[in-house]
């Protein structure tokens, strides 16, 4: 769960995220469409890839089961394949601007940053220093960019316990449990595929509705902000429906009528 501080009104508005000395940025439809928006979905769950998909890719591909820690899965592989990182590097550009490089030394990642620097007497030139992502800050960074994509958190119960043996048994009871949960939504998954709503259809979509978005200037909105209207549309369309059906006769038991004016949950 992330410890960073954020402005919903911020996030609603497209401004970005400060994370420590870096600056994560929401793109628009825009800049995805630059990249393609499968590119950009492959990416974005390449940053966002939790212990739970890699436990599930084992499985799937009956393999051994590997390193489940996320960001040492993305540092290994990196290392093992140039193209790889390339393509994680365009991930991390997509929502960061500095310069990425492999950190050898915390097996993890660093940005070059551009910033300022106080000399001796106060004078203040111009620097740059890295910025470090690792174990330590990396699940934090995820759930900003699952914030910013309105994707489910990865739920995660911390061990406390310095009996070795127990914590042992709780990780290998944890693993289990999140492999049946990946399981059970993969299942789910297929099951629908090929009847998804995709990003076009959101798109045209929420154009269609008539409340002020075109085909013309739909393109500057975020995933956060295009989700959250679609949303809402749908929680309104829903209530005015549900008035519709009260109005006409209907059981109000049969009825489930909520305020469309609420917090948006996944």
């Amino acid at each position: 769960m992330s410890t960073t501080k954020i402005d919903k009104v911020s996030i609603l508005q497209g401004a970005p995220v400060s994370f420590g000395s870096i600056t994560i940025y929401q793109p628009t439809l825009k800049d995805i469409n630059k990249i393609s928006y499968d590119q950009f979905a492959r990416i974005t769950n390449l940053l966002t890839i939790s212990e739970s998909d890699l436990l599930l890719m084992y499985h799937q591909e009956h393999i051994e089961e590997g390193e489940t820690n996320p960001i040492l899965w993305l540092y290994e592989n990196c290392l093992k394949n140039p193209t790889f990182f390339l393509e994680l590097q365009i991930g991390f550009l997509t929502y960061i601007k500095e310069e990425v490089f492999l950190d050898t030394e915390n097996k993890g990642f660093k940005f070059l940053v551009d910033g300022e620097k106080v000399l001796p007497g106060g004078k203040i030139v111009k620097a740059q220093e890295f910025f470090f992502l690792n174990k330590t800050n990396f699940s934090e960074f995820q759930s900003i960019i699952r914030l910013l994509n309105m994707s489910e958190e990865e739920e995660d119960d911390e061990i406390i316990t310095d009996d070795l043996e127990m914590k042992k048994k709780f990780e290998e009871a944890r693993k289990k449990l999140k492999l049946a949960k990946a399981k059970a939504r993969a299942e789910q998954a297929a099951k629908h595929r090929g009847k998804e709503i995709t990003l076009p259809d959101i798109v045209s979509s929420l154009c269609a509705y008539g409340v002020g978005y075109t085909l013309f200037n739909v393109w500057d909105l975020t995933i956060y902000q295009l989700y959250d209207q679609f949303k809402r549309l749908q929680l309104k369309e829903d209530y005015e429906t549900g008035t519709q059906m009260l109005l006409a006769g209907v059981d109000s038991k049969k009825v489930d009528l909520q305020y469309w004016i609420k917090t948006i949950t996944l």
